[in-house]
Order: structure tokens, then sequence, then C-alpha cells
């Protein structure tokens, strides 16, 4: 049977679902505002996509197959490391970590960006300026969307600042509009845009601004958390509890009531 809400306990802020942006503040508000927090989870499982599940003696992870940007000292480790106080383990996938396969055309990316720009400039050598441009405009506009993203953290009039961040034209073309200006071989194209799964829009649709952030992030190659991705569900339900919170499973929230605003 489910576990109830003991109606003797106080919690400090309440949590609605335990994907990844739950887990977050549900952990972020544990640690560093020492509240006691209690997180709903309607499904019998906790963690969204980072759960895992078994099927026929096999386990699948529906949604975090590699993260990039793991390497020590790298802003998503440190990230992760903040949000599990460390207790997540990380291991590096061998290089190449990606295979690129399309009919008669195979890539393996290696997690060396310098390695990876002359694989591309060896194969299509009349496009080695432009796959140099690409390189430093993935750099511009992955900076740009760090920036913006920082600016929407601030008050109204200092927010409006990022409308004049260096880069914003550049990030908020869509990724074919700007392929198609800098290269003309479709299948380098292809090439440079084999991880558009991993942020879930493709090239007509998604801004150059998302789509450099997550390449950018597996220039250095990628990691899988020791145990699964589960490790990040249960590593943050012990954060939340040790803090006097709770974690609840089969818990679907019906109403949400708001007072004095």
């Amino acid at each position: 049977m489910p576990r109830s809400v003991s109606s003797s306990t106080d919690y400090d802020a309440i949590v609605i679902g335990s994907g990844i942006g739950g887990l977050t503040a549900a952990s972020l508000l544990s640690q560093l505002d020492k509240q006691r927090v209690l997180l709903l989870e309607r499904h019998f499982k906790l963690g969204g996509f980072t759960q895992t599940f078994r099927r026929a003696g096999f386990t699948f992870d529906p949604g975090l197959h590699y993260v990039g940007d793991m390497q020590p000292g790298g802003q998503m480790r440190q990230f992760m490391d903040l949000v599990t106080r460390s207790r997540v383990d990380w291991f590096r996938m061998p290089s190449p970590f990606d295979v690129f396969v399309y009919p008669g055309l195979r890539l393996e990316q290696p997690d060396d960006p310098v390695e990876f720009r002359a694989q591309l400039t060896t194969r299509f050598p009349q496009q080695a300026d432009a796959i140099a441009t690409y390189f430093i405009d993935l750099e511009r506009a992955n900076t740009w969307f760090t920036r913006h993203l920082a600016l929407q953290l601030l008050p109204g009039p200092a927010r409006a600042l990022a409308q004049l961040l260096p880069g914003r034209s550049l990030a908020l073309q869509t990724t074919r509009a700007y392929l198609d200006v800098h290269f003309a071989d479709p299948r380098l194209k292809a090439l440079l845009v084999s991880q558009w799964g991993d942020y879930g829009l493709p090239p007509s649709t998604s801004a150059f601004g998302m789509h450099a952030p997550v390449v950018q992030s597996y220039m250095h190659g990628a990691w899988y958390p020791i145990g699964g991705a589960g490790q990040l569900g249960e590593q943050v339900a012990e954060l939340v509890r040790s803090a006097g919170g709770d974690v609840l499973l089969n818990h679907e929230v019906s109403e949400i009531v708001i007072e004095h605003g």
C-alpha cells in the first residue's frame, strides 16, 4: 500500500514530480536551504526519465543514455556533484563513444575536439574553412546560451540585458539555416547534426543556440552513472530524507491550493 502523508508532519516545500527537474529542486532545497521537502511521484518508480527498468533479462534506460561535460572540473560535473553531493560516480565511455552511420558514410566521434575536427577536415577537405568556423561558432553560441540563462535569473531590468548579449543572432537562427549558409555537402551537414535527438528537435526547428551547448558538451567524451541512471533518484531521495523530508511514490496530485497569492 502507498504510504500516506502524516497530518502531523510540517514540510517547508512540496515538489511535484521526481524527474531530473524535481530531483534537482528537492536536493537543492534540502541541502542549501535546509528545508524539509516532500517529493511526490505519481509513478511506482522514482526518477522520471532517469529511472531504469528490466524486460526479458535486459535493463533499459528510457532517458539518460550518456552525459557530456562530465570530465573533472566540467560545469555539468560540478552541478551533478552538487545535486547528488558527489554520491554518484561516473564511468567514462571508451573513445570513440559515438558512431554516426549513414548510407555509404560512417564516422566515429573521439573524445578529443582537435581529433574530431581533424577527422572531419580529412573527410571533407574542400570544407576545411567552414569546419573551422563551425567549431568557433559552437563556442560563441554556447557562450551566449549560458549567459542568457544566467541573466534570466536576475530582476526585470537586469534581465533585459540579455537582448544585448553578443552572439544573439547567431544563436537564435535555426540549426538548418546555419548549416545551409556554411556547408554545401549534405553528408557533412548530416554528420554535424547527428546528435539532434539528444535535444529532441530536428535542425529545421531547433535554435543553433540549443544545438551548440549539447554538441559542445560531448567534445570531451561521454559518461554514464555507475549503477545506472536510477542512482540519481536514489541518492537524492536519501539527501531529502536525511534533511527531515520524505519521498512518496504512487501519490498523484489532484489539486494545488494557493492562499494569499
